[in-house]
């Protein structure tokens, strides 16, 4: 059984979205809830391209957290010096390089022919090396639309030169995971075992999680996540997700993860408060309705047996299971709840009452509530006896 790692970039990938841009005390403080997940890697900024982004690095890097500093930079000089300057007070730092890992990006982006890609790829691994830096992460950008051929020559010019860790990323979130497999396993045969496989995936068609997990089977070691699937357009991996993927599903592929998931949970929820960051209600593990049952018929298996309708236990979040009352919520949650509330009654023609106000209310959902659920069934009972 191997032990996933997970490398949180919260506050580089997923700060720099529109809507989600911090202050250097908030990317401090949320990077001491990000470490008490357990993650193995927090990307502290892109120490080049701004001040702020730069405090921010040399101030996480301060704290003495159990989590290893990370620091993105271009592929030269100036960019890696003060990277490993804003990591240098880290326990153990890592410097990420952006390299070019498509032939598109060669191309239309970057301008530059593949010979040219490969000897920055040389450079920069050795100015990060005479430069002090222990830990230093080859991060090939749009590898998944890259060619094997073109992947090769870049990772091996790096890891010559001293690289341990090689990212492959689907920085436009246009593969699926099959196909990701199969690259992330020719990868994993070409630099062998003893380096670091990471992936960094993009959420653009919703595949993000599966093309991780897809990673992680074809070899890889480490994914790249953030908080809340926070970061450009459609964001990257969900750690909740993808934790609650590997919870459920890592064991029939030889693989687990040490994340604390209630501190998780929490770590998200703090994010949420400190950026404002709307959740839909649907989203999974974090939404305000994943763990809540509206339908008759959902609730009454439910009633006999959660399982009969959750794949997720929400105890394991520290969050709580919810029986929504509305008009197709059926008689046998309030039946449910009558016991519950231990308002003891076995009149049907109260249950019924109470089912028609519910079903009738445009605000059913506050039935949900005890106070209110109460308030009803008194009503309900008195209309019962006064006829009576």
């Amino acid at each position: 059984m191997r032990t996933i790692k997970l490398f949180d970039t919260t506050l580089r990938d997923g700060e720099q979205a529109p809507g989600n841009a911090m202050t250097v005390e908030q990317r401090v403080e949320l990077a001491k809830w990000i470490d008490l997940t357990g993650v193995d890697y927090i990307e502290g900024g892109f120490p080049s391209c701004s001040s702020a982004d730069y405090e921010a690095t040399k101030a996480i890097s301060e704290l003495g957290l159990n989590a290893s500093i990370s620091a993105l930079a271009r592929a030269n000089a100036r960019d890696i010096e003060c990277a490993i300057r804003a990591t240098s007070g880290a326990q153990r730092a890592q410097i990420q390089l952006l390299l070019t890992g498509s032939e598109i990006h060669l191309e239309k982006k970057r301008h530059i022919s593949l010979k040219d890609a490969v000897e920055e790829t040389r450079n920069s691994v050795h100015i990060a090396r005479i430069n002090g830096a222990k830990h230093i992460s080859l991060g090939c950008e749009d590898s998944s639309r890259g060619s094997l051929d073109m992947l090769k020559q870049v990772i091996a010019a790096g890891l010559e030169q001293g690289a341990d860790c090689v990212v492959l990323a689907d920085t436009v979130g246009g593969t699926i995971p099959s196909k990701f497999e199969e690259k992330v396993r020719a990868i994993r045969n070409f630099i062998g075992k003893d380096v670091e496989l990471s992936v960094h995936c993009h959420n653009d068609m919703g595949l993000a999680v599966a093309n991780s997990f897809a990673g992680f089977v074809g070899g890889a070691d480490c994914a790249q996540v953030s908080l809340c699937g926070i970061g450009e357009r459609a964001g990257n991996t969900a750690i909740e997700e993808l934790v609650t993927v590997i919870l459920y599903h890592g064991q029939d592929f030889g693989m687990n993860v040490n994340i604390n998931k209630i501190k998780m949970i929490a770590a998200c929820e703090k994010l949420i408060n400190e950026i404002n960051l709307f959740i839909s209600p649907q989203k999974p593990i974090m939404g305000k309705y994943v763990f809540s049952t509206a339908a008759g018929i959902h609730i009454n298996g439910m009633l006999q047996d959660p399982v009969c309708y959750e794949s997720v236990n929400p105890d394991i979040y520290g969050r709580k299971r919810e029986y929504i009352i509305s008009r197709l919520s059926g008689r046998s949650i309030i039946s449910e709840l009558i016991e519950k509330y231990n308002l003891k009654t076995t009149s049907p023609e109260i249950i019924e009452l109470m089912y028609k106000v519910i079903t009738s209310s445009k605000d059913v959902h506050k039935y949900n509530d005890e106070h209110h659920f109460r308030e009803l069934f008194f009503q309900q009972k008195n209309i019962v006896e006064s006829k009576n």
